[in-house]
């Protein structure tokens, strides 16, 4: 099972929003307290939470289950908004990322 998930940051605020536009901050607090020191001033990440195992890897039956594994990650696709930049493709826009990470 995956989440499918949108971060909107705008300044030091960052709003975690469902597919279905449920607000749902409570499962990503330290996503979204990591998101507040991204050099980008506003953008939007459209992605999908998991909960990670001890190596990093992405492991969707614990995030469903709830098994303990506390480790979450959110893997980002799309930047459908990132300082503006909708007029560019998304392969720029995949690429802008690593100059802010």
């Amino acid at each position: 099972m995956r989440w499918r998930i949108q971060q909107h940051k705008e300044g030091r605020s960052v709003a975690t929003y469902t597919k279905n536009g449920c607000r749902c901050a409570h499962k990503v607090e330290l996503i979204a307290a990591a998101l507040t020191h991204l050099l980008a001033g506003s953008c939007i990440i459209d992605g999908e939470l998991t909960a990670c195992d001890e190596y990093g890897l992405p492991n969707f039956r614990a995030l469903h289950f709830h098994n303990g594994c506390t480790e979450r990650c959110v893997w980002a696709f799309d930047f459908p908004y990132l300082d503006d930049l909708r007029e560019h493709p998304l392969s720029y826009r995949k690429r802008r990322p690593r100059s802010w990470c």
